[in-house]
This record gives structure tokens, C-alpha cells and sequence, in this order.
């Protein structure tokens, strides 16, 4: 009887163990879900990277739209703001601090050896036809100026090399999406290398995301 009444209690203890551990794990992994679908909430799907990387970064709006700075490491957003056409947003992190046309309009810490991603969203409110800026999403992918030219275009690895200051735009052909833009200066490279899921300019890491390497792509430039 006695050996009878261990066994019991030993099965119980063992059972319930099963139980907490099973428990305990469900909510981790619950938690772990809930922190990769909110990581980067505060950004819509199709705003675009337009800079990247450790260091300092800057964009210079094309239109009018918003603006957001995220941490890569940390995967926080850390910035989000309007932007007009024309304004340039600069991020410093040796200095904890981002500027709007030169104006401080963050001075926390920025964490200065973590990569960092601005990311650009237009509010495309181009109406004119004649405008310099207005889209042409039938042909050179949202976001593209008409008075951009195609440099190159195809499946795999593409270059361009600048023979003048200007705006290189990267677009994906098959899903006539932007992928990546930035400005450019007289002589440098920009290489688009899809296998890699990487754009390079002068050698260096310019972005680094899914280029959908099965996928034929365009690079426009729009000299200044």
C-alpha cells in the first residue's frame, strides 16, 4: 500500500512538471511572436529604405511624404516625421543627434556601432502632369520621376557608373516596385547585385534587404 501511494505521488509530481514546463514555454514563444510582428509596426509595408548602414546617413525627400529611423539591432523605431520635398534628413550617430534642414530634431542616444535604416514613404500629392516629380507608375515604378532616365535593366547583376551629380533609383520590373533610391555624384558606381541581396556604391555597402534575385530590375538616374 505504502509503495503504492509513492508511485502516485511521484506520477503526479512528474505530471504536473510536464505541465508548468509546457506552460512556461507556450508563453516564451507567444512572447517571442508578439516581438517579431511588432518590431517594426510603426512602419508601413511600403515605405522604402532610401539610406542604411553604421555611420552617418541622410535623405533629401523628392516629395513630400514621412520619414522613419530605425535601429536595426535594437529593432526600434526610433524617429518618425514628417518631410517635405526638398528637406534633408540627416542622422549623426557620433553625435546622438538627427537634423531636419540642419535643425535638431533628436538628441538620445543613437548607439553609434549599430547599423541603422531610414526608411521613406511618399505622401504623393503630384497632381501636374509637367511636374519634374511627377510619377510615372505605369513604366519606371512608384515614385520615379519622368524626367528619370533607364541606365540599365535585367535580370542579375547591373551597373552604372554617374557622368554627372544626380539620383540613381532601383526598381524592381517584375512587381514595378521601388526598391531603393539615393543620391549620386559624378564618377561613382552603383552596382545591383540581386544573388547577393546588395546594392553597392564605390565598393561599399549601400543596402543590404531581399532583391528577389529570380527577378528582373532597372536602375534610373535623374541628373541634376
Amino acid at each position: 500500500m505504502l509503495l503504492r501511494r509513492i508511485a502516485f505521488v511521484l506520477l503526479a509530481c512528474s505530471a504536473a512538471f510536464v505541465l508548468s514546463t509546457q506552460l512556461g514555454a507556450g508563453c516564451t514563444n507567444t512572447d517571442a511572436n508578439s516581438d517579431s510582428r511588432t518590431e517594426q509596426a510603426a512602419i508601413p509595408h511600403n515605405a522604402r529604405v532610401v539610406d542604411n548602414g553604421v555611420g552617418p546617413l541622410s535623405y533629401t525627400a523628392r516629395n513630400d511624404g514621412h520619414v522613419w529611423l530605425y535601429d536595426q539591432d535594437d529593432r526600434t523605431v526610433l524617429d518618425s516625421r514628417r518631410i517635405k520635398r526638398g528637406q534633408q534628413y540627416r542622422v549623426m550617430p557620433d553625435d546622438n543627434r538627427v537634423t531636419l534642414d540642419d535643425k535638431k530634431v533628436y538628441d538620445q542616444d543613437l548607439k553609434r556601432k549599430h547599423a541603422h535604416r531610414i526608411y521613406f514613404q511618399s505622401s504623393d500629392t503630384s497632381s501636374s502632369s509637367s511636374d519634374r516629380d511627377t510619377l510615372d507608375r505605369s513604366d519606371s515604378g512608384s515614385d520615379v520621376p519622368r524626367s528619370a532616365t533607364r541606365v540599365a535593366a535585367g535580370s542579375g547583376e547591373l551597373t552604372y557608373r554617374a557622368k554627372n551629380n544626380g539620383h540613381v533609383y532601383i526598381v524592381d520590373e517584375d512587381n514595378n516596385r521601388l526598391v531603393y533610391d539615393r543620391a549620386i555624384h559624378d564618377g561613382q558606381e552603383i552596382v545591383v547585385q540581386p544573388d547577393d541581396d546588395r546594392i553597392r556604391i564605390d565598393g561599399h555597402n549601400a543596402f543590404t534587404g531581399n532583391l528577389e534575385h529570380k527577378h528582373s530590375h532597372r536602375i534610373y538616374f535623374d541628373r541634376d
